[in-house]
């Protein structure tokens, strides 16, 4: 649902709690698919949820992006992430 923008204000912040004990965890689909959904959040709801923004950089930072099993658009979305 969040990667379809629907109920992200209340989605969000549980998928950060979920991010923040294990970033790479796998949703339905592959190792890292929720932490994928929630870099794909569009930037006003970063802006309008700065606190949220802050914690998605603590998580973010502190995944290891030489991990083999980590899907290369999730590496992208990172690198993105870090670069801002």
């Amino acid at each position: 649902m969040i990667s379809q923008d629907i109920g992200t204000k209340f989605l969000v912040p549980l998928a950060i709690e979920i991010l923040s004990k294990n970033p790479l965890v796998e949703g339905d689909f592959y190792e890292g698919d929720l932490l994928k959904s929630v870099l794909t959040v569009k930037p006003e709801f970063w802006a309008a949820h700065t606190n949220l923004k802050d914690k998605m950089f603590e998580i973010v930072r502190g995944i290891n992006q030489g991990n083999p099993d980590l899907d290369e658009n999730v590496c992208e979305l990172i690198k993105a992430w870090l670069s801002k």
